[in-house]
């Protein structure tokens, strides 16, 4: 990963730790949702649902809080 995208990856890390996600997940395209995933090391993501995605992204959300 290159410096540009890690300091991407950690922003987008941060700001969804720091925002209530629950419901906003929904409004998201499949490509933004794999960008959260991507951020919060998410396994597996390409192969995820966008429903999968939203559940893994909120588990992990929560974790990090």
């Amino acid at each position: 990963v290159g410096r540009a995208a890690a300091v991407t990856e950690k922003d987008t890390a941060q700001r969804l730790s720091s925002q209530d996600i629950d419901g906003d997940l929904e409004s998201r395209s499949k490509p933004e949702l794999l960008d959260l995933a991507a951020a919060v090391d998410i396994e597996n993501r390409a192969n995820l649902t966008k429903a999968e995605l939203i559940s893994e992204i909120k588990k992990a959300s929560r974790t990090t809080r």
